[in-house]
């Protein structure tokens, strides 16, 4: 609870909670939580505190002090049969008697001038469940104008008949000062000269189910037509509240059912929408669905296509492959024939040096050097010019081509010893088996099946790798031969000089 001036409470407030004026808790009998009168009063005309004048704090007040002391049960549908609510523009709501020969609470204050400048601010638990309304609203007419049937009749003739809370002074009954027990600011009293006082006659005619709330000093006869002509009026306002009511119900259910009508249209204008947006989807999905169909055949071409590619790639890899084979293999013999043919003619020069012939003789002379018959060449360069002394060693060797071994040339035109015909003629064997093991060994050195991949890849074998073969072929050795990468075993034990060097020495020397 906190207090807050004229002018300031509005800025002051928070949600929730409340702004009371000061003098409804001073003179209007005002509690925290409300008095049930007050708070419903509040609710039906959707009113809060801040809009009400004084007065009306201290009638709604001293109704509840009266249901709690004389058990009254009076509602806020009672004080509405008796009070009519009014309102000037820019000033508080106030409350006027209907009648104004009956009233509920009198002996009220003419003025309330500077008695609502001060206001309380309440939070929190201010209220117990039912609360009041917290910002200013307006009353629904409509709905609140008064029903003799929500009259507590009973309890209200009852009280306007009883001479209670009597001001001495001028004998008005129920006065707010003595039922609320507060001492008046102001002593401006309202004194009409109609009121029905404790001393008027007219006090135990006083019935609220009347026109005036005073049954009228007629015969039964009248009086019963006026009470009837009474009831019938109020039976007119119910008639008028219930077709206000289904006129009312009626104009919403004319709303709601435009409204329906109008949510009907729109959702069928989202239907279609949703039905073609459906439609171009399913046929996005077999466009989609023939591209992919497309795509799989294409992809399945393509697969084909490349498999028939590797096909036609092995095909010709291999026809190359056989091709580079041959070409190498060619190759090989004839660089592997011209190494060894050179190899040959250094291996006879050194025999020859060996064995003392001078270098002027005719041994030493090209045309003169032996070459097996593997590497022979087909025809040799020198063999059209030479003259017919020249001895070519490179003939077949016949039985009397030399003499034996440790025996003297025989004269010419003389026969040799038959001794020296069969050394010569088992000279002219060995020789020629010495031949075609060469001729096996130089087969031996070419390149492979196997060896040719490597020089089909772009391997070489340079003349020093097959020089070296042959070197370790004429060395007696294991010589070993490098062709196209791959090691070969010389030709034997020894080499074919290694092993035919005897041979070779016979020939040099006869």
């Amino acid at each position: 609870m906190r207090y807050a001036a004229q002018g300031e409470w509005a800025d002051a407030r928070q949600i929730g909670e409340v702004v009371i004026p000061m003098i409804a808790f001073i003179e209007g009998g005002m509690t925290i939580p409300m008095g049930s009168i007050t708070r419903s009063y509040l609710n039906f005309f959707r009113l809060s505190p801040t809009q009400c004048a004084p007065n009306m704090f201290r009638v709604l007040g001293s109704i509840d002090a009266l249901n709690k002391r004389i058990d009254l049960k009076l509602t806020h549908h009672d004080v509405n049969w008796m009070y009519n609510l009014h309102h000037l523009t820019g000033q508080e709501y106030y409350l006027k008697s209907r009648y104004p020969e009956v009233r509920l609470i009198q002996y009220l204050p003419t003025s309330n001038k500077n008695l609502k400048e001060d206001f309380l601010i309440l939070s929190g638990e201010w209220h117990n469940g039912l609360p009041c309304p917290t910002v200013e609203g307006t009353p629904d007419r409509r709905y609140t104008k008064p029903n003799l049937r929500s009259v507590n009749k009973a309890s209200l003739d009852r009280l306007l008949k009883a001479k209670i809370y009597m001001n001495e002074a001028d004998s008005q009954l129920r006065a707010a000062h003595l039922i609320l027990g507060y001492t008046p600011f102001s002593f401006a009293f309202q004194t009409p000269k109609c009121v029905i006082r404790a001393r008027d006659p007219r006090l135990h005619r006083i019935s609220v189910a009347y026109e005036g709330f005073i049954v009228p000093e007629v015969s039964p006869f009248f009086l019963q037509i006026i009470q009837n002509t009474f009831k019938l009026d109020e039976m007119l306002n119910a008639c008028s509240d219930q077709l206000d009511d289904e006129r009312k119900r009626r104009a919403t259910a004319v709303q709601t059912l435009s409204k329906f009508e109008q949510d009907l249209a729109d959702a069928r204008k989202k239907l279609q929408v949703e039905e073609q947006a459906r439609k171009s989807a399913e046929k996005h999905l077999e466009e989609t669905q023939k591209l992919r169909e497309r795509a799989v055949k294409s992809k399945e071409q393509a697969e084909k296509a490349k498999i028939d590619a590797e096909q036609a790639i092995n095909e010709d890899e291999q026809i190359g492959y056989e091709v580079g084979i041959a070409e190498t293999e060619k190759a090989l013999r004839a660089e592997v024939s011209e190494v060894c043919r050179i190899y040959c003619a250094s291996t006879w020069s050194e025999a020859l040096n060996r064995v003392g012939v001078e270098a002027s003789s005719e041994l030493h002379k090209p045309e003169n050097i032996f070459y097996p018959k593997a590497i022979r060449p087909s025809v040799l360069p020198h063999q059209a010019d030479a003259p017919p002394s020249v001895i070519n060693l490179n003939e077949e060797v016949s039985p009397h081509s030399f003499p034996p071994f440790g025996q003297p040339e025989l004269a010419k035109g003389g026969l040799a010893p038959l001794g020296a015909s069969l050394d010569k003629i088992t000279t002219a064997s060995e020789a020629e088996t010495a031949s075609q093991g060469f001729q096996q060994n130089l087969d031996s050195t070419v390149l492979p099946t196997v060896g040719v991949i490597k020089a089909k890849e772009g391997a070489t074998t340079s003349e020093a790798e097959i020089s070296a073969g042959v070197e370790g072929m004429a060395s007696g050795g294991d010589g070993v031969s490098v062709v196209g990468g791959m090691s070969k075993k010389g030709v034997g034990q020894k080499g074919f000089w290694g092993r035919n060097f005897g041979e070779l020495k016979r020939m040099v020397l006869f």
